[in-house]
């Protein structure tokens, strides 16, 4: 079984308002048997272990049920019966650690010249497959932003990476070497994100100060631009204190510090 998402509109989809409350469960069920395809085996007193198991339920009618109002598709590839349910990745967002399926999905009549295997774990045929559109099942329906009617020319929001910040737009800071500490920390697969702050508070100071603080940071191998300040009661942080006055504090200690001993060396 795993974690899968289940919008509002879930609970007013006309499809599944045809069909008994236990069936509506078992979709649900389902989508958490299903692999990251949409793709099951077609058992019922195996599904029904796993979704009803202290239940007296058959799930073979449910499953007709469905399969009738075209919420799944049963099918029968080399002696294995499976299930798919059509448009899954529409309503769904798989992990990304999710193996990916090794079922096979139902025969394409207009590629029948296609070999088993060319179609094994295609997703994309899904819509192809079967166009049904049950839109309270893809991304939430209640919301004007996540239509699901892609055929009408409306595209949910595309996840993925937000972009860079623009750091030539902080004033005073040294880019060179900003770029420098970047790649380090990406080299030590440390995180990359949320250093706004720390490049504010770092161009407060001259190009000389944010360059010695960013060698001694890889040389000592630390987290950020300084190793973990611990407190009286064993905490690295002050509740207190934002997190910009906490990185602008420690620089000027470190600059001050820094100063005292060049001016003891002089």
């Amino acid at each position: 079984m795993r974690a899968r998402n289940i919008k509002p509109g879930f609970f007013k989809n006309e499809q599944l308002a045809e069909l008994p409350v236990e069936a509506r469960l078992l979709y649900i069920g389902l989508w958490c048997m299903a692999d990251r395809e949409g793709r099951l085996e077609d058992r019922p007193k195996r599904i029904k272990m796993e979704v009803f198991p202290a239940d007296s339920f058959d799930c073979e009618p449910l499953l007709s049920g469905l399969e009738a109002e075209g919420l799944i598709v049963r099918y029968e590839i080399d002696g294995q019966s499976l299930i798919e349910i059509p448009r899954f990745l529409d309503h769904q967002s798989p992990h990304y650690t999710e193996k990916p399926s090794v079922l096979m999905p139902p025969a394409l009549p207009e590629d029948s010249e296609k070999t088993p295997s060319s179609r094994a774990g295609d997703s994309g045929d899904l819509q192809k497959r079967y166009p049904l559109n049950p839109d309270s099942l893809i991304p939430d329906s209640l919301n004007p932003e996540c239509s699901p009617l892609r055929e009408n020319g409306c595209e949910p929001p595309k996840k993925g990476k937000s972009e860079p910040p623009d750091w030539s737009a902080i004033a005073n800071l040294d880019l060179e070497w900003w770029q420098i500490w970047l790649a380090h920390r990406r080299a030590e697969k440390r995180p990359t994100y949320k250093t706004t702050r720390v490049a504010i508070a770092l161009a407060e100071f001259p190009p000389a100060v944010q360059q010695a603080a960013i060698e001694q940071s890889m040389a000592k191998g630390w987290t950020g631009l300084f190793p973990e300040k611990i407190n009286g009661s064993g905490l690295t942080t002050n509740a207190a204190r934002t997190r910009f006055d906490e990185h602008r504090e420690r620089l000027a200690e470190w600059y001050r510090d820094a100063s005292s001993a060049l001016a003891g060396n002089a």
